[in-house]
């Protein structure tokens, strides 16, 4: 384009005579020819020429482009003629197609350095491509094999940039197909890496500028899978890919990404496969995801579940984490069919975790992602928001328990209890596995068990009267025949509050096997093992209970039929008490424990008719079924020897060292005497009452110099 007046006025300007256009010509010697072009350089590039003398320039020089002719005249030639372009490209005009023609056809290989040069000024670096627009498209493509051997493919990588960035009407389909072919497989090579950050400067500009085909996808998409892979070039690579899913092939983009990762031709390339799960998940459900793609997470997931499939834990890892992404953002939305594909994923990850774990490949970070997502989807779950297969998600669980906490154990514990039912035919075995599992689990913590044991009080409470022994004879005895060896205090307590409660409602023919299981719970405490242990307050807890559990069912079947059940109680809390005094239980619970059962044992009356009575509240309530050991019962086994308790009595007047059950006991003692329906089968033991008295006031009266 011409410039203004002003402009024309303000350049400088030469007028080439005949006599200097003669010393280019061809008559003369190339040696002058090459000396006179070196001096006219800086000229015809620093100042305005006369009009047409371009023209004679080049008719004068022209020869020496010929491949006659030595390599330095050609190229200086052309270096001449690149300066003389830059001088005057303001004024060529349409001798911008005569020079271009001249770089299409002069395709001399060592002469490419110029070449590029000379169409650098040609086109202002891809800028202006005025009377070259339908010509240069192609030439540049085919051109672009030649350039790579020079070792200026960035310069000329630049220069399609910019043609690109200023000139993309004028390259059609087939030309940016072709770019896109040749700078991806360019791109592959190792030594392309220095020109890494041009190539996908080139691509970012045919996405935004350009109208690219289906047919460039595959590598265009290949390409940017691989540097996503390099730190340098992630978040570049990222915008790309995210502006070429913005536009009118975004479709087609995600349906290639996914065939990538089904296509067994990529299975040997882990980098691909990383990449193409991350732009699937990051622009469907990531926090940059595109908005106007319409894919259903579920058109997806099966082919993450083929790439999760990957012998490369870099892919699993991948995935791992998009589905963790996925789970956590989107779990709430989720179709069944869906959530069986999460599922199916978050398998064959954790079967990734556990095969790394003998291998020199760290799981954890694949193992946190997967954590994240089984997190997420138990909080679904418990918030009725999970769609999908309950049983497969649990089967899961159960499988990764190890790796999980304990909420995850609960949740398992919750899910299959609710299957215990009695509608199916082995629903006591299915009990005992799930008591096995949850209950009698070598390493299963305190608080799964405890969870457990109130699943089976549940059940013994909804089935019991219509299942009672076979509960009692398949579940309950199994499960607590041994309680008294089970190493939880914890667990020992909850379990004898347990069989506190299930004996005070069941059958008499269970009931004396309840009776002696808490019997040995509660008389731990009095063990000589225990006692050479010097236990802790804490450690005689579950014995505490029991022998309060004890007593709560003494003062239940009291009043109840058959009697014998109370004379077993009776009896157990004789000899517990009979045992504390025996091996010196001086602790703060054996206290509490004989304040209880003496307060109860002193408080038993008798009527006229025999029958035994309990004082609790200023009043006497008396059985129908037990009678003193003495009256005539007709049943040995339904009488209560009280002449037991008076020999415990006797023990502790002797030997008790706790201020406050001694007193209980003195305070009660009248209350009992005056009893003689009650004491009278004692009459042996008054003498040894009355020599324990009185020598504990004499003892007294010694200690404190008091004269009677």
């Amino acid at each position: 384009m011409a410039g203004s007046a002003e402009e024309e006025m303000s350049w400088p300007h030469t007028f080439f005579h005949d006599d200097v256009l003669s010393l280019l010509g061809s008559h003369v010697p190339l040696a002058q020819r090459i000396k006179a072009l070196k001096e006219l350089s800086e000229v015809v590039h620093t100042q305005r020429l006369e009009q047409h003398a371009v023209e004679a320039l080049w008719l004068a020089i022209k020869d020496l482009l010929d491949k006659s002719n030595p390599a330095e005249a050609r190229q200086l030639t052309l270096e001449f003629i690149t300066a003389l372009i830059s001088g005057q490209l303001s004024r060529l005009g349409v001798l911008k197609s005569h020079f271009f023609a001249i770089i299409e056809r002069h395709n001399i290989a060592e002469d490419a350095c110029q070449r590029l040069e000379l169409l650098k000024a040609l086109t202002e670096n891809g800028k202006k491509v005025e009377y070259i627009e339908e010509i240069i498209g192609p030439f540049l493509l085919r051109w672009l094999p030649e350039v790579q051997h020079t070792g200026r493919v960035s310069e000329y990588i630049s220069l399609l940039v910019n043609m690109v960035h200023y000139n993309a009407a004028y390259l059609d389909e087939v030309i940016v197909s072709g770019l896109v072919m040749y700078i991806c497989d360019v791109a592959k090579k190792p030594d392309s890496f220095g020109n890494m950050e041009l190539f996908l400067d080139l691509l970012n500009a045919l996405v935004c500028y350009s109208s690219l085909s289906v047919d460039a996808l595959v590598p265009f998409i290949t390409t940017l899978c691989h540097t996503l892979n390099v730190e340098r070039f992630c978040n570049k690579s990222w915008q790309i890919m995210r502006k070429l899913l913005g536009t009118h092939l975004g479709h087609s983009v995600v349906c290639t990404l996914c065939s990538l990762l089904s296509n067994r031709y990529y299975e040997s390339d882990p980098m691909l496969l990383r990449g193409a799960v991350f732009y699937i998940g990051m622009s469907l459900w990531g926090p940059s995801k595109v908005k106007s793609l319409k894919h259903s997470f579920g058109s997806v997931l099966p082919s993450l579940q083929q790439a999760a499939l990957s012998e490369h834990a870099i892919v699993v890892y991948e995935v791992s984490l998009s589905t963790a992404r996925l789970v956590r953002k989107y779990g709430r939305n989720l179709s069944l069919i869906e959530w069986d594909h999460v599922i199916g994923i978050l398998m064959i990850i954790f079967e990734n975790v556990e095969q790394a774990k003998g291998e020199s490949y760290c799981p954890g970070n694949m193992l946190d992602s997967f954590n994240d997502a089984i997190s997420s989807i138990e909080t679904y779950h418990s918030t009725s928001e999970f769609n999908g297969s309950s049983e497969m998600f649990f089967a899961l669980v159960e499988k990764c328990l190890a790796y999980r906490p304990l909420t995850s154990a609960l949740a398992l514990l919750s899910f299959k209890s609710e299957s215990l039912h009695s509608i199916h035919l082995d629903w006591p075995a299915k009990v005992n596995a799930f008591l096995k599992q949850f209950y009698w689990a070598d390493q299963q913590c305190t608080e799964v068990r405890l969870k457990a044991l109130e699943v089976l009080n549940n059940l013994i409470d909804n089935h019991r009267l219509l299942h009672e022994d076979l509960l009692m004879s398949n579940v309950v005895m199994p499960t607590f025949g041994l309680l008294v060896n089970d190493h939880d205090i914890e667990v020992r307590s909850r379990a004898v509050q347990l069989l506190v409660a299930l004996a005070q409602e069941c059958s008499p023919e269970w009931c004396p096997k309840l009776i002696h299981i808490i019997s040995e719970v509660a008389h731990l405490c009095v063990s000589s093992d225990f006692i050479a242990e010097k236990a802790n307050e804490d450690n005689l807890q579950d014995s505490k209970v029991a022998c309060f559990g004890l007593l709560e069912i003494f003062k239940y079947k009291l009043f109840q039929t058959p009697a014998h059940l109370v004379i077993s109680c009776y009896d157990a809390l004789a000899h517990h008490l009979q045992q504390q005094y025996q091996n010196r239980c001086t602790s703060k619970t054996s206290c509490i424990i004989r304040l209880a059962m003496f307060n109860t044992l002193l408080n038993l009356r008798v009527n006229s008719e025999g029958y035994i009575g309990l004082l609790e509240d200023h009043a006497i309530s008396y059985s129908s079924f037990v009678r003193r050991k003495g009256q005539q019962s007709g049943l040995e086994e339904s009488s209560l020897d009280y002449c037991k308790t008076m020999e415990i009595v006797l023990s502790c007047l002797k030997l008790e060292t706790e201020w406050d059950v001694l007193s209980l006991v003195i305070h009660s003692l009248d209350k009992v005497l005056q009893c003689r329906r009650l004491t009278c089968c004692c009459v042996d033991r008054m003498n040894d009452l009355c020599s324990a008295l009185c020598y504990m006031v004499w003892y007294t009266c010694k200690q404190y110099h008091v004269v009677l």
